[in-house]
This record gives C-alpha cells, structure tokens and sequence, in this order.
C-alpha cells in the first residue's frame, strides 16, 4: 500500500500537518461520498426512462462556519454530513456530494 498523501493545513498560523489516504477516482476525499462522476454514470445506467428519486440539498450556513470558526471546522462539519448520509441513508438510497457543501440523494 502506498504511503497517505501528506497535506499542509494552515489552521490559524499554526502548521499542521494531516494525512489522508489516497481515495478512488471518483470519490471525495473529504466526505467519502461519491462523487459527480459516478452520479452522472448511475443517472446513465438508469436511462432516461428510469423511475428514480433525486433529492437535492445543501449544508446551509458553511459560510459562517468557515468565516468564524476556520475552513478546518468547516471540513469537520463537512465530513460528518458525509458520515451521515453514508450511514444513515436506507437501502436502496445513494449519497454523493456534488460540490462545496452540495450533496444529491438517489433511489
């Protein structure tokens, strides 16, 4: 296995450093989502005339987070979105975060 990537993450002057595992093509290295990649190849798969939910949403107020208490905590809360979804969704239902603090529910 290789080595975790090492990134340098400046956390309010202080240099941090945070390893992250190398993740799949695809997935979001942050969330562990998937991406809008593989939406757009399920959305494919399925064909036009599949009958499917979408649900769209977004993590409201990661602007204030992120402005007051560090882009550090807004990844921390960015992450357990993800941790959520990827829990919490029932069988049948796939999470993927699209962008920022956009995610889209597919069933």
């Amino acid at each position: 296995m290789e080595d975790p990537a090492v990134i340098d993450v400046l956390l309010r002057g202080a240099r941090t450093v945070v390893a992250v595992e190398p993740t799949p093509p695809g997935v979001d290295p942050l969330t562990g989502l998937p991406g809008r990649g593989p939406l757009e190849e399920l959305l494919a798969d399925r064909g036009a005339a599949a009958d499917l939910s979408l649900a769209f949403g977004d993590v409201r107020g990661t602007a204030y987070v992120n402005r007051d208490l560090g882009h550090v905590a807004g990844d921390e809360l960015l992450v357990e979105v993800g941790r959520r979804l990827r829990t919490g969704c029932p069988d049948g239902v796939h999470a993927f975060r699209v962008g920022g603090d956009d995610f889209v529910l597919v069933s």
